[in-house]
């Protein structure tokens, strides 16, 4: 349809485009007869005549003229009462009492077409009344089976015991059975599923067994191209041996010999990586076994005093991240470190991690005797003073370090890792500014010495010894 400037549909004139309103739709500016300009879309224009005032004018002069006079009619169970309001559309509408006692609002066009004939009731009374259709199926045959006496419902559907030939009693529904679609308790279904079985002859009987699927999926990945995992093993010359593929028991003779137990999470796996699926190159091994071999011969496994290392498994263990067992076990801790590990507090386990970063680890123990110390979250008096003199000692990134550990100064095994005894042998600090002074700048720290001074009197020792 071409709509041009001046068009006329109806009592609309088109004058232009209406540019306000942007979209995939267009929108024209049309003025009515009446004088009202309206925006319509264009694919109504043909079916809207008016900007509205056509129907307004319909209904004023059908409220003029007046509807059909219906009072006192009757179409079934309905009696026309008095008027109603009027539809959005200006059709009339109609109070009628039912003979039940109940009023409704009725169309007049539908009364006049005995469309209404009542509120619902009539409706509602013709289900309640209406005849149940159940059949009696006594003693009836249906294939196999002889039906009994009425069962159990299920719902709403009809059930009946029936006596198959087989001698086994069973509850079937009566509809399917009355149609045929049930002749037995199951028995027939199976006896011709071993028929067609007979009719296929079968080679194995062996499609149901976990091992076969297992040895399908072996198959599939080393010979099927559109399995996923084809470029990890044909694309690299993988492939399983003719005896496996030829005769299924075989391979599953073989793996209940060497150790296979359904239920068990087991996998086949090659000993030599480059090598096919065969008897001589397969071993049956644990996931987790297989997971440690899978890594270590990816070079990305973790060997510690030759013993292959299940990093996942030890995680789960101790609760603590992979990172954490890397470096605990390559430190020099045990297995059984890790699980102590994970019981230490937040605090002690910094203390562990600060002891390997300065290249003095300590032992679980002794980050346990750490907890009798700080149970508390307010330190104690001289723990700063301590903490700073071991990081100026010990930590490279500490920015005093080129002062003091880089020059050789260290803390003496008396104190290092045990701030109970410094506390004992320097006695606690005489005021809030104190600091560990040392006498002799060129030596360490120890008890002969170092004493508690003034932060002012040690930078004024510093400065006159320099």
């Amino acid at each position: 349809m071409i709509v041009e400037n001046g068009s006329r549909f109806g009592r609309l004139t088109v004058l232009k485009i209406d540019e306000s309103r942007k979209g995939k739709n267009s929108y024209y500016l049309c003025l009515c007869s009446c004088g009202t300009v309206k925006s319509i879309l264009r694919s109504n224009l043909g079916s809207t005549q008016s900007c509205g005032c056509f129907r307004k004018e319909k209904a004023q002069q059908l409220n003029q003229e007046g509807p059909l006079d219906m009072l006192g009619f009757r179409s079934g169970k309905l009696l026309v009462i008095q008027r109603g309001n009027n539809t959005l559309k200006g059709q009339a509408r109609w109070v009628c009492r039912c003979d039940c006692g109940k009023e409704v609002l009725v169309d007049g066009s539908s009364l006049r077409n005995d469309n209404s004939t009542s509120c619902g009731c009539k409706r509602s009374q013709t289900i309640k009344s209406k005849p149940s259709p159940a059949i009696d199926l006594t003693n009836k045959r249906f294939g196999r089976l002889v039906v009994l006496s009425r069962g159990k419902n299920n719902g709403k559907k009809l059930q009946w015991n029936c006596l198959c030939d087989c001698g086994k009693v069973t509850l079937k529904q009566g509809y399917p059975l009355s149609k045929g679609n049930i002749k037995s308790c199951g028995c027939l279904e199976l006896e011709n599923r071993l028929q067609n079985c007979s009719r296929r002859k079968i080679k194995h009987g062996l499609h149901l067994h976990p091992l076969y699927r297992k040895l399908q999926s072996i198959i599939a990945r080393c010979h099927s191209i559109t399995s996923r995992d084809y470029p990890r093993y044909n694309a690299k010359g993988r492939k399983v041996c003719e005896e496996w593929r030829a005769s299924p028991k075989k391979f599953v003779e073989w793996c209940l010999e060497n150790g296979w137990e359904n239920g068990k999470k087991l996998s086949i796996d090659r000993i030599n990586n480059k090598g096919d699926y065969s008897p001589e190159n397969c071993q049956i091994l644990t996931s987790v076994e297989n997971t440690i071999k899978r890594y270590t011969d990816n070079g990305q496994g973790l060997v510690v005093a030759g013993v292959a290392i299940n990093i996942r498994e030890q995680c789960r263990i101790a609760k603590i991240s992979p990172e954490t067992v890397k470096n605990l076990l390559t430190t020099g801790y045990s297995k059984d470190c890790l699980i102590r590990y994970g019981e230490l507090e937040h605090f002690q386990k910094i203390a562990v991690g600060k002891s390997i970063t300065s290249n003095q680890p300590i032992s679980i123990d002794a980050a346990f005797q750490i907890e009798k110390i700080y149970k508390s979250r307010s330190r104690p008096p001289g723990y700063t003073n301590y903490m700073s003199m071991m990081g100026r000692c010990y930590n490279s990134n500490n920015k005093h370090y080129s002062d003091y550990g880089a020059r050789g100064i260290t803390v003496c095994e008396r104190w290092r890792n045990n701030f109970k005894q410094f506390l004992a042998d320097m006695g606690p600090p005489p005021h809030r500014d104190a600091a560990v002074h040392r006498i002799d700048p060129n030596g360490n720290y120890e008890p002969s010495n170092c004493k508690w001074a003034s932060r002012s009197e040690n930078t004024r020792a510093m400065h006159n010894k320099s």
